[in-house]
């Protein structure tokens, strides 16, 4: 007797709690490593840190299970957390803010002297 034929999975369209929204447009077939077919969800999410559209691709379990990549490439940060990496660069544009302060000082400082 054959198989039954698979249902094709439902789309999945889900919120994380603090806001970040992630939609599949797409499967993509996958082999693994032991011969195994699956397929992977291709997902399309924003990056929390500067707001650009980017795709990722995820098991149906590690989507169930919120286990996905939140930042685009370019603010891809392995282990660290969003809120951290957003502290970071707070804490980086404070620091560089308060030395283009000091510099404007140092520079009307010394056309004082000219």
């Amino acid at each position: 007797m054959a198989p039954k034929p698979r249902k094709p999975p439902k789309p999945m369209d889900f919120t994380l709690p603090d806001g970040q929204r992630y939609v599949q447009v797409g499967a993509e077939p996958h082999e693994l490593r032991s011969g195994r077919a699956m397929s992977l969800l291709v997902l399309r999410s924003e990056c929390p840190i500067c707001g650009a559209p980017f795709l990722l691709k995820a098991s149906r379990r590690n989507a169930a299970a919120r286990i996905l990549s939140r930042r685009c490439p370019e603010h891809r940060i392995p282990g660290v957390t969003v809120e951290k990496h957003k502290a970071r660069l707070a804490a980086a544009l404070a620091r560089q803010t308060e030395a283009a302060a000091r510099r404007a000082h140092a520079a009307a400082l010394l056309a004082m002297f000219d």
